[in-house]
């Protein structure tokens, strides 16, 4: 799976994660639940279509797939306290580059 920490194929209604993302997951670790939440939000969201990521020319499909999943992950978790938050935000720029 390389750098990947999970992928999600709709097709074949599988979601996978690398043994240490399934394991930290297991364990309680947020980043890693975090992630399963996220792969969880394609299965369950984006289902039925397939990936924009696929599509070389459509950049803003990949960025509003990605946006819909964290969200997912983050009402699924329940990041509701300002702590909560700020560690989710935190997290999101790590994995992503994203900021705030």
């Amino acid at each position: 799976m390389g750098h990947r920490l999970g992928f999600t194929d709709p097709v074949r209604k599988i979601i996978a994660l690398r043994v240490d993302v399934y394991d930290g997951m297991c364990n309680g670790e947020k980043e890693h639940q975090y992630t399963a939440a996220h792969e969880l939000g394609h299965m369950v969201m984006h289902g039925e279509m397939v990936f924009a990521r696929l599509e070389k020319n459509n950049p803003m499909g990949i960025v509003n797939v990605e946006v819909e999943a964290d969200d997912f992950a983050v009402e699924l978790l329940g990041f509701s306290s300002p702590a909560q938050e700020d560690m989710l935000h935190k997290l999101l720029a790590r994995l992503t580059g994203r900021k705030k």
